[in-house]
């Protein structure tokens, strides 16, 4: 994360001094750019969250910010939006397992509010 976050700084920083073109133009863009870059970050995030255990959100929001167009907000609300499917499917085969102590789920999922 440490080596990373300067990248993203300076990424931000050539963003802001390009006027020449608007922020959301994605017209003039590659079908490499539009989904090769965002897939290739998919798959390497769920590799190394599997292999090591850490957390996609840690590696796909700066990878998301230095290799496509997008700001630190867009990259963070992208991955949480595509991070939503995966914990509810997550949550209800714990469940229908008995895997969650309901007298201590309730009250930690309150608490990350």
């Amino acid at each position: 994360m440490l080596l990373v976050a300067p990248l993203v700084l300076a990424k931000g920083f050539i963003t802001e001094i390009k006027t020449d073109k608007p922020h959301n133009e994605t017209s003039s863009k590659s079908l490499e750019e539009r989904i090769g870059y965002p897939a290739i970050i998919g798959l390497s995030s769920g590799f190394l969250a599997g292999i090591f255990g850490v957390g996609g959100g840690a590696i796909v929001v700066p990878a998301l910010t230095v290799a496509t167009d997008m700001t630190h907000l867009q990259a963070l609300g992208t991955s949480l939006c595509a991070m939503t499917l995966p914990a509810l499917v997550g949550t209800a085969t714990h469940l229908s397992k008995n895997n969650i102590c309901l007298r201590i789920a309730p009250p930690l999922a309150l608490g990350s509010f």
